[in-house]
């Protein structure tokens, strides 16, 4: 479970109270310059709080605590330009740091999640420059539940409403991870909504 309680980032301009659930999605929905990135970072401990508590299971996230809650969160970039060729690289080099981590991780355990979010294997060997986005932010998302956690947060996933992100999300929520994402627009289907000015 995450919860902010009346949490004021630095350069942020309201206090921000919500608690999301296992099973859940919140969309923080604001304009581009809002704030939504930052409260991503304040999430993952990367941004300090300048008011108000963030935690994670009851637990405060600081900047002594926050590797800690990393290692049991999933993050999806709001850019997903990686410099590596193909889409299987990239899930090759997230298995490798997971590994190192001490996550057991593999390439069919990606594979499985890939599936379970609907998402062929062969997309693996899709040039990342040419890559569908969306389906290559899906990717990162199978590779966060075949690492395992109980958080999921996704940056700015999508411009417009896309059913397979919907979905996706859906799914990691129906398999019990809190699930927080930012955009633009109320563009994903979701549980509870948080408007940043």
């Amino acid at each position: 479970m995450l919860e902010f309680k009346n949490v004021v980032i630095s350069g942020g301009r309201q206090p921000l109270s919500f608690v999301v659930r296992p099973g859940e999605i919140l969309a923080v929905i604001g304009a581009g310059g809002s704030g939504k990135t930052m409260l991503v970072n304040a999430v993952l401990g990367r941004q300090p709080v300048s008011k108000g508590y963030v935690t994670i299971d009851g637990e405060p996230v600081t900047a002594g605590s926050a590797p800690y809650f990393r290692k049991m969160a999933g993050y999806v970039p709001q850019n997903v330009d990686f410099p590596l060729k193909k889409v299987s690289d990239i899930v090759n080099a997230m298995i490798e740091i997971s590994e190192s981590r001490g996550k057991a991780c593999t390439r069919k355990n990606v594979a499985d999640e890939m599936a379970a979010l609907g998402v062929d294997e062969f997309f693996l060997d899709s040039d990342t420059s040419a890559a569908d986005k969306v389906l290559l932010r899906v990717v990162l998302m199978a590779v966060c539940a075949a690492m395992g956690g109980r958080l999921l947060v996704v940056d700015s996933p999508v411009d417009e409403a896309d059913d397979r992100m919907s979905a996706a999300l859906r799914t990691m929520a129906l398999k019990g991870w809190a699930v927080v994402v930012t955009e633009r627009g109320d563009y994903v289907g979701c549980d509870k909504k948080v408007e940043l000015y």
